[in-house]
C-alpha cells in the first residue's frame, strides 16, 4: 500500500474517465441534500477531508473501498445535478451551512470558491494485493 495526494479535480476526471470505479461491495449514493451541502460547506471552509480508500486492479483502475459518498457529492456539485433526484444540486438554504454558500450551485461560486473545491487535496490509501490474485483484501479493509 502507498499513499498519494489528489485533488478533487483529479478525483473527478478519474471516475468520469473511468479510471476510478465503484465496486459491487460499495453501497449506492445515499447521502441527503443536506449532508451533501455540509460536506461542501466544510470544503469551501477549508476544513480536513478524511482519507478515502482505492484498491488498484491490475488493468490499473482503481476501485473505491472507502469515500463513495464524498467523491460523489463533490462530483455531482461540480457538475450540477444531485445524483440523488437527478436536479440541479444547489446547497441547502439552512442555518446549517455558511451563508456565504446557501443556495448556490457550483457556478454560482466565485471563480475562487470553485478552484478552492476542485484544488482540494484528499489523502488516498492505494493498496494492491498481488496474493492470492482474489479480492479478499478489498473486503477485509472494507
Amino acid at each position: 500500500s502507498w499513499g498519494a495526494d489528489l485533488s478533487f479535480r483529479e478525483i473527478v476526471s478519474m471516475y468520469e474517465d473511468g479510471d476510478l470505479l465503484k465496486p459491487e461491495l460499495q453501497r449506492k449514493y445515499v447521502w441527503s441534500k443536506l449532508e451533501a451541502s455540509r460536506f461542501i460547506d466544510s470544503i469551501l471552509l477549508g476544513l480536513p477531508v478524511p482519507s478515502v480508500f482505492f484498491a488498484k486492479e491490475k488493468n490499473e483502475t482503481k476501485l473505491i473501498v472507502d469515500g463513495y459518498q464524498r467523491i460523489m457529492t463533490v462530483h455531482d456539485y461540480i457538475k450540477g445535478i444531485f445524483s440523488q433526484d437527478n436536479k440541479v444540486f444547489k446547497l441547502s438554504n439552512t442555518d446549517a451551512i455558511n451563508s456565504r454558500w446557501r443556495g448556490k450551485s457550483f457556478g454560482e461560486l466565485t471563480v475562487e470558491e470553485q478552484r478552492r473545491i476542485k484544488t482540494t487535496t484528499i489523502h488516498a490509501i492505494i493498496f494492491e494485493q498481488k496474493k492470492p490474485e482474489n479480492d479478499t483484501g478489498m473486503y477485509q479493509i472494507f
